[in-house]
């Protein structure tokens, strides 16, 4: 998600010698970048996009030959300290019929761990546009899971209609197109365009790259300050400095730094929440090995637990923590409804309640959650998608399976529950995210892979369902993990199961962040909470019962 706001720009000059007390501009320098003390490697001129607007503009423009590269460029990212991965782009220039456009390649591959197992994700982006920015069609591919997502998109008559292809099924979407929106590469191609000055803000409209199979429209808000001595993979350069702020689709928002050149060309960024860090440099530095055994999604991430910790944590019936967000309100974050409520106690901190639910449970103590926020299921907690596949004929033989003729929804519920972990027997973590038609087949995954294919199972038996992100509590880590999990409406209420568990039910040891239906931008919705929280939550045990 980060990386389509880190982008990968146009390439730029940068000293060859390693020289920290100098601060160079890159325009004064050879247009070379040091890998080692005694490594030199010579990067390619920046494509003149500018120039090639203005002269797409008018009638006397050269033909331009179809499908040639103009520019590659390279970048490298850094998560936590550690070397994790690497971007691509490539522009090329095309004609097609008697209109001159644009190509833009890109792709960023990520070499993760997650609880000691690897984890390889991939995404590339192929968006065709004229040279003045105007989308005229798009494809996206992310590898997260067993199977490819494709995702293909294009303008019509002020529609943008996609086509979302998960598992062999293709779901088609129209949404409102205007002009002026630009593609998943306008942050980079809008600085090279026209390079911001000291003291400029910017408004930038564009697609996101998918989530998934998602893609959805973003906003960003750049304001330029001043330029300043900017440390690169090659020594320190007079860099302006340009702060970001992406609004995401729910309304999440995303705080990045980024550092340009005179030239608009985007040689660093930073997104301090998740501490993020991508630098130009060559194709031999972004594809050399990344570190080995430094970062680990699941160990690393771990919220730490201050003072008491909590015995037996499935087993509890209510919980009261205290929540601390840096910089940030956890009352905006952490969600409220039937089994958690949250408490404003000042800028910063929240106290969150959290009890052990069953349809049949009442109220408890004072302050207990009574059902409020219950908002009712919608068609998207009922209905298949591209994700949770609930009329795939093999979750459709399961949930028969599972629950025979049973008509109790809540004992229906608890027999999928329980039918779910028993049958997922490779617990591993090497995919980020598999569908729920996936899981079927291979019977493997970690918590979403559980929370799609329980809540598919359920909405098979006309039980609506949404999966939930959050986190639970880990007693050998003594902190909270990131995790998902589903929760199924029955009684009036929306009622959690975790299928990793399988004790029908759960006790007040998950926090709950938000859920989702998985269907469209409610995929966004789900998962970038975790970005806004990732790095910077403290949580305190106050009360347990």
């Amino acid at each position: 998600m980060a990386s389509w706001i880190n982008g990968t720009g146009c390439t730029p000059a940068a000293d060859s010698t390693p020289a920290p007390a100098v601060v160079r501009q890159p325009s004064e320098v050879a247009p070379t970048l040091s890998t080692t003390a005694n490594e030199q490697v010579v990067l390619p001129e920046p494509l003149p996009l500018g120039e090639l607007a203005q002269a797409d503009a008018t009638p006397q423009a050269a033909p331009l030959s179809s499908g040639k590269l103009e520019q590659e460029t390279w970048d490298v990212v850094f998560f936590q300290g550690a070397k994790v991965g690497y971007g691509r782009m490539a522009v090329s220039r095309l004609r097609e019929g008697d209109r001159d456009l644009l190509r833009i390649d890109g792709l960023q591959h990520l070499s993760l761990k997650r609880f000691g197992q690897a984890n390889e994700q991939e995404i590339k982006l192929t968006s065709i546009e004229t040279p003045q920015g105007e989308v005229i069609r798009f494809e996206a591919q992310t590898a997260v899971g067993p199977s490819p997502i494709s995702v293909r998109g294009e303008v019509r008559a002020g529609e943008l209609v996609v086509d979302s292809t998960t598992e062999g099924r293709t779901t088609n979407r129209k949404m409102p197109w205007k002009k002026g929106v630009g593609g998943f590469f306008a942050l980079e191609m809008s600085l090279l365009r026209k390079p911001l000055v000291p003291g400029e803000k910017r408004r930038i409209e564009m697609l996101a790259p998918p989530l998934l199979n998602q893609v959805e429209l973003a906003t960003l808000d750049l304001t330029a300050r001043e330029f300043e001595p900017t440390k690169l993979l090659g020594g320190n350069f007079q860099l302006l400095r340009v702060d970001s702020r992406a609004t995401l689709p729910g309304n999440v928002t995303l705080d990045s730094v980024m550092w340009t050149d005179r030239l608009g060309n985007l040689l660093k960024s930073v997104v301090p929440a998740v501490r993020q860090e991508t630098f130009r440099t060559t194709k031999d530095v972004a594809l050399g090995e990344p570190t080995d055994g430094q970062v680990d999604l699941g160990f690393d991430t771990m919220v730490r637990v201050e003072g008491r910790s909590i015995p037996r944590p499935h087993d509890t019936k209510r919980v009261k923590y205290r929540v601390t967000l840096a910089d940030g309100d956890p009352a905006s974050i952490f969600s409220s409804g039937s089994t958690q409520t949250v408490a404003s106690t000042g800028a910063n901190q929240a106290e969150v309640m959290v009890i052990s639910l069953a349809p049949n449970a009442t109220a408890g103590a004072k302050g207990t959650p009574r059902g409020e926020n219950q908002a009712v299921p919608t068609d998207d907690d009922r209905k298949p998608n591209g994700l949770i596949q609930s009329d795939d004929p093999i979750i459709v033989a399961m949930a028969k399976e599972a629950a025979g003729n049973n008509t109790d929804h809540w004992r229906t519920a608890v027999a999928l529950e329980q039918y779910v972990h028993e049958n997922i027997k490779a617990k591993n973590f090497s995919q980020a995210f598999a569908t729920a038609a996936e899981v079927a087949k291979t019977l493997e995954g970690d918590c979403t892979e559980h929370a799609v294919l329980l809540a598919a199972l359920a909405r098979a038996r006309g039980i609506p369902a949404r999966v939930v992100i959050g986190l639970i509590f880990v007693p050998s880590a003594a902190g909270f993990g990131y995790h998902m999990w589903t929760e199924v409406f029955v009684g009036g209420q929306w009622v959690p199961l975790d299928a990793t568990l399988g004790r029908g039910g759960i006790g007040a040891a998950h926090l709950k962040l938000t859920h989702s239906s998985l269907a469209e931008a409610s995929a966004y919705s789900c998962f970038l909470p975790v970005a806004t929280v990732l790095g910077r939550l403290k949580i305190e045990v106050l009360e347990v019962e």
